[in-house]
C-alpha cells in the first residue's frame, strides 16, 4: 500500500487538493494532480484503516517550528502491526518503512536509531531512492511529532477541546506558533512515549 500510494502522483509541495479525504484525493492524482506529503500519508492510512489496519497521520516538526518561515514539516503515517504490539511509520511520499533486525521502527525509534547510527537499519521499500539521503532529509523533522486525536475522517474537532496530542522531548519548549505565522491550538503536549505509543482502542 505505501508503494501503490507513492505511485499515485509526483510530489508537488505548493499543491492542495479540493476535498482532503483519500477518495476524493485518488480521484484528483488520476485527472493528474499532484500534491504534498500530507496527502501521500492522508491516503495511504485511509488505505491501511479500509483494510482493517489501525492507522494515523503523523506531523513531523522541525526543532525551529516556531522561527522558520517555511520547509519545518512533513507528514507520514504510522500504522500500528498487531503481531508486533507496536506502531510502525510509513512515509509514502518516499515509500518508506524503517526496519531494524526484523522489527519495524515508529518514528521516536528511527530517530533514535538516525541519531545514535544504530548498525542494521534499514529504509525498506520498492522504490529506488538512496537510504542516505532519506537520513538526513527525514532527520531534522523528527523533533516534534504530532497526531489527531480523532483519526477518523470527516470528522471536525471543536474549537475548545484538545484535537491533537504533541510528543515534546524532554526539555524542549511546547511550541505555540508554526512558522512564525499560524497558531497552533487546541494541542496537547507530553514527554510521555508510552502514552503517544498507546494502543489504539
Amino acid at each position: 500500500m505505501c508503494h501503490w500510494t507513492h505511485g499515485l502522483w509526483k510530489h508537488n509541495g505548493n499543491n492542495k487538493p479540493v476535498k482532503s479525504d483519500p477518495l476524493s484525493i485518488v480521484e484528483e492524482a488520476r485527472k493528474g494532480k499532484k500534491f504534498r506529503c500530507v496527502e501521500y500519508a492522508v491516503v495511504v492510512s485511509g488505505c491501511l484503516n479500509a483494510v482493517g489496519v489501525r492507522a494515523r497521520v503523523l506531523g513531523l516538526k522541525t526543532e525551529d517550528v516556531e522561527t522558520r518561515e517555511s520547509g519545518v514539516g512533513h507528514v507520514v503515517a504510522e500504522a500500528y502491526l498487531g503481531e508486533f504490539g507496536k506502531w510502525t511509520f510509513v512515509d509514502a511520499q518516499w515509500d518508506v518503512i524503517p526496519i531494524r533486525q526484523g522489527v519495524p521502527l515508529n518514528a521516536v525509534e528511527l530517530r533514535k536509531a538516525i541519531v545514535e547510527q544504530q548498525k542494521g537499519l534499514e529504509l525498506s521499500g520498492l522504490s529506488f531512492f538512496k537510504s542516505v539521503v532519506y537520513r538526513h532529509r527525514v532527520k531534522p523533522y523528527l523533533f516534534y511529532i504530532d497526531t489527531r486525536l480523532d483519526c477518523r475522517v470527516g470528522v471536525s474537532g471543536s474549537s475548545r477541546k484538545p484535537e491533537t496530542l504533541m510528543l515534546v522531548p524532554v526539555g524542549a519548549r511546547e511550541p505555540r506558533v508554526f512558522q512564525r505565522k499560524w497558531p497552533m491550538k487546541n494541542l496537547i503536549y507530553t514527554h510521555s512515549v508510552r502514552s503517544f505509543y498507546a494502543r489504539p482502542l
